[in-house]
């Protein structure tokens, strides 16, 4: 059975502020901190969850440990950090950094400012590779790529053996991951939305269904608890 998904946008980031995509990774903001702690007192699946999962980059890392920080505590696997599942353009501020300096630099300053009750094997990089931040190929910042990586991703989620799961990823890229087709062009981006805006609090509110119709086509759809069952 594919696993139901419970998806949001990282929360505000320094580079949302006056679009200041020149920021390379960008942390959260103080207000990005207070989205994290009203998520993690209103999601209501904490208990059922049983596999975390982010992009690589420090915003949505840090939103994934924040808002989800009891969850993990109790998750005897670490979350893994997923590298399809990164933003749709190649800025500054939406470019990661390498496999080791994320590692061991950025990661265990994270855990360091923050004092979590768990440490940085809480954390997976089974899936980074060293070509995950060159934005070429694969990677490319194009409607291509993106649509391909996208596809990618729901086939590697529906064949997953986890039943509940959290994904932390980018406003651009949700809409290419989940085909919803409510903003004209994708590729501009979504740097003014929150964890508080429509698209992002329907996903995370509502549990998502992954459904194989051909052998190699996955779509999301939500589930009928959700906003009028519809498809994204």
């Amino acid at each position: 059975m594919p696993p139901t998904l419970y998806i949001s946008r990282h929360a505000k980031a320094e580079h949302n502020i006056k679009h200041r995509f020149h920021i390379p990774d960008p942390i959260l903001t103080p207000r990005g901190h207070t989205e994290c702690r009203n998520l993690r007192k209103t999601f209501p699946h904490h208990n059922k969850i049983d596999l975390i999962l982010s992009l690589p980059r420090r915003r949505a890392i840090q939103t994934t440990l924040f808002a989800f920080s009891n969850t993990l505590a109790q998750l005897e696997d670490p979350y893994l950090l997923v590298p399809n599942a990164q933003e749709v353009i190649a800025k500054p501020c939406d470019t990661g950094v390498s496999i080791y300096v994320l590692r061991a630099v950025e990661i265990p300053e994270i855990f360091k400012e923050e004092g979590l009750s768990f440490g940085t094997e809480k954390i997976g990089f089974g899936l980074v590779k060293d070509e995950w931040n060159s934005k070429k190929g694969f990677y490319a910042p194009d409607p291509e790529a993106v649509q391909a990586r996208a596809a990618a991703l729901r086939v590697w989620l529906y064949g997953i053996e986890a039943q509940h799961v959290v994904l932390v990823t980018h406003g651009g890229f949700l809409h290419y991951l989940t085909e919803d087709g409510t903003v004209s062009d994708p590729m501009k981006g979504v740097s003014h939305m929150s964890l508080t805006s429509s698209l992002e609090n329907r996903l995370i509110t509502n549990s998502l269904w992954l459904q194989q119709l051909r052998s190699s086509n996955i779509h999301i759809y939500e589930r009928l608890d959700g906003r009028n069952g519809s498809c994204l």
